[in-house]
């Protein structure tokens, strides 16, 4: 399984984003096998945590998939996803035959039982990853990424790389106070944890 281990990427970044990332717009089709379209249908007031598994292959992405389940679950566990705050999980990929996406869809929408409900989910099957990936100002290394969403500012912040507990205190202390005043965007902020740089 291929898991990108440069200090370069393996650090968790934290980054308050620029006004121009927008989210590229996707039809789907959710877990519950509703018709989705993306990000239009992520409504409601507040923030919304979406984790995006942008895969590079298909090995990258079981990993990038098994990870953010493990940062839902983490979150969980320290009290840091607050009940008003929704979470989504979404698979996105490319170039797959039109006769297998039901079947790849159904078999991810299984990974997410129980965690989520299933039309907070959905694979993006897209014809341009690194089309998908430059809109929205997310490096395609392989690494997952978690964006905090809100339906009239879009993307407000964004965690990658492998789950760490500062990483959980930094994600939670921003969504507790996300209805306060924000940074000023108009500049992009990367801040590096040097507890998730592998030695490897």
């Amino acid at each position: 399984m291929m898991r990108i281990r440069s200090a370069a990427v393996a650090a968790m970044l934290l980054t308050l984003m620029v006004p121009a990332a927008a989210l590229e717009r996707v039809e789907a089709v959710n877990f519950a096998k509703q018709d989705f379209v993306f990000p239009d249908d992520i409504q409601g007031e507040g923030t919304h945590l979406l984790f995006l598994g942008v895969a590079i292959d298909q090995d990258n992405g079981t990993w990038q998939g098994e990870e953010l389940i493990r940062w839902h679950r983490a979150l969980e566990s320290a009290n840091a996803l607050p009940d008003d705050v929704s979470a989504w999980h979404f698979a996105v990929m490319e170039g797959l035959p039109f006769f297998v996406k039901g079947i790849v869809r159904r078999a991810i929408g299984k990974t997410y039982e129980g965690l989520i409900p299933p039309d907070r989910g959905a694979v993006l099957y897209i014809k341009d990853i690194e089309a998908f990936a430059a809109s929205a100002a997310i490096p395609l290394d392989g690494q997952p990424t978690i964006l905090a969403y809100t339906v009239g500012d879009g993307i407000v912040a964004s965690w990658r790389g492998e789950v760490s507990d500062e990483s959980i205190a930094g994600i939670g202390e921003l969504l507790r106070t996300s209805g306060s005043e924000r940074p000023d965007q108009s500049a992009e902020i990367s801040v590096t944890d040097p507890s998730l740089i592998s030695a490897e």
